[in-house]
């Protein structure tokens, strides 16, 4: 799957899935899950993440407390499963960018197939003052969805819960 050029995508869609966004959606997911077990992110997870976080009716019923179960979330919950895998495959390719950007720039690092976070780079920080109540919004439930995922279970418990596979 390749996608079109910056371009000739819609002016929305290239400034909300640029990959330096992508890479700080990256960055918050993997210091969230790093703050709860001291390890990185597993590498599947990024691509359940990012399109839990960038759907907003998903996002905005996320539970506020990371002692709600993934599982019993998703039971009282199951219209965040309605087109899930779709918007997941959709992605890929940008969840990637993002990553070789953050890589690229220091602001995660791979290492056995985790992604970690880096020290709260000034970048990060610069950026969140900056930018719109809804971008700050996707960081902190990235870094949310980081931790809550960090208490679900192994990467293949929690993408068969959400319906995909790798």
């Amino acid at each position: 799957m390749s996608l079109p050029d910056w371009d000739d995508r819609p002016r929305e869609e290239a400034r909300l899935l640029n990959p330096a966004f992508i890479a700080a959606l990256l960055w918050a997911c993997a210091d969230g899950h790093g703050a709860e077990t001291g390890t990185g992110l597993p590498y599947p997870l990024s691509f359940i993440a990012l399109p839990v976080v960038l759907h907003r009716p998903t996002r905005i019923i996320l539970p506020s407390s990371k002692r709600t179960s993934l599982a019993a979330w998703l039971g009282a919950h199951p219209r965040a499963l309605v087109g899930f895998s779709g918007r997941a495959s959709t992605l890929v390719t940008i969840v990637k960018g993002g990553l070789l950007f953050g890589c690229r720039e220091g602001l995660i690092a791979m290492n056995h197939e985790r992604i970690h976070a880096s020290p709260r780079p000034r970048t990060i920080a610069s950026f969140e003052r900056k930018t719109t109540d809804e971008v700050k919004d996707c960081l902190k439930r990235a870094r949310f969805v980081g931790r809550w995922f960090a208490g679900a279970g192994q990467s293949g418990t929690v993408m068969a819960l959400w319906g995909v596979s790798p």
